[in-house]
């Protein structure tokens, strides 16, 4: 009987997979701002006008950031597999967001009752391998996105789900080969994923991420879309960089 039960429960999160994949999203904007959860997050000055008018994303637990917390994002999603599993009913009472957004191969992991939100939508996705093995069509349609990393994913639902013209990136420092011997953790002070996992990277996965990123902003310049980096001081090089002053109360190159 118990395992009859498991195979029940197991159908119906697969019959809620089918029924609430996504493949479009209702905008208030041509623009948005993605927001990953580096430590330049900290010096966010969540009240610039540049924020009007434009939908907020972001991913896993950067909404809790107090900078943030007053916001209302247009998307949040989760597609990391050890923190989906720790999904409470905490978890969305701080959750402000229009849609919140997991992967097909994590729907198994919530609970049912977190599954019948009308804010959860499913992503289909397929692991990023190589750039031979990926359907650049599929992407680039929407149909199926490539996972592997938070940001690159965010990007991909931007731009191919939603449809945004111009989306801009805040939070993303990103890291080159010497940081990873410095430091372990390059997240904001306080983010909460540091509690459930350890969060460093070694040369191999880095090296995979940012030819994730390197994927991504191909798909995204063939598209005509434009995607800008706002974080100060960052180290990714996929996307122009633009410094806004009063988007950050940190000074370049400090």
């Amino acid at each position: 009987m118990i395992i009859d039960g498991m195979i029940a429960k197991k159908a119906l999160r697969r019959a809620f997979a089918y029924a609430k994949t996504t493949r479009s999203i209702a905008k208030s904007s041509e623009e948005c701002v993605i927001f990953g959860s580096g430590p330049s997050l900290d010096n966010l000055n969540s009240a610039a006008n540049f924020l009007n008018g434009k939908d907020l994303i972001g991913c896993n637990f950067v909404h809790q950031h107090i900078a943030l917390k007053e916001k209302r994002f247009k998307i949040i999603t989760m597609i990391d597999r050890d923190y989906t599993k720790q999904i409470n009913d905490d978890y969305f009472k701080e959750l402000t967001s229009d849609y919140f957004f997991v992967s097909t191969k994590n729907v198994e992991l919530l609970a049912l009752k977190h599954l019948v939100r009308k804010s959860l939508g499913v992503i289909p996705t397929k692991k990023f391998t190589t750039r031979e093995e990926i359907n650049r069509e599929d992407i680039q349609l929407g149909n199926r996105l490539c996972t592997g990393n938070s940001l690159p994913f965010l990007i991909q639902l931007a731009a191919f789900v939603a449809g945004y013209k111009k989306i801009f990136l805040f939070g993303v420092d990103h890291f080159d080969i010497d940081d990873l011997d410095e430091k372990e953790n390059q997240n904001y002070e306080g983010y909460q994923g540091r509690e459930l996992k350890s969060l460093r990277l070694s040369p191999k996965k880095l090296n995979y991420i940012n030819s994730l990123y390197d994927f991504v902003g191909d798909l995204c310049r063939f598209k005509g879309v434009t995607v800008i980096n706002l974080t100060p001081d960052t180290k990714l090089t996929t996307f122009d960089s633009l410094l806004l002053p009063n988007l950050s109360s940190k000074e370049h190159g400090n």
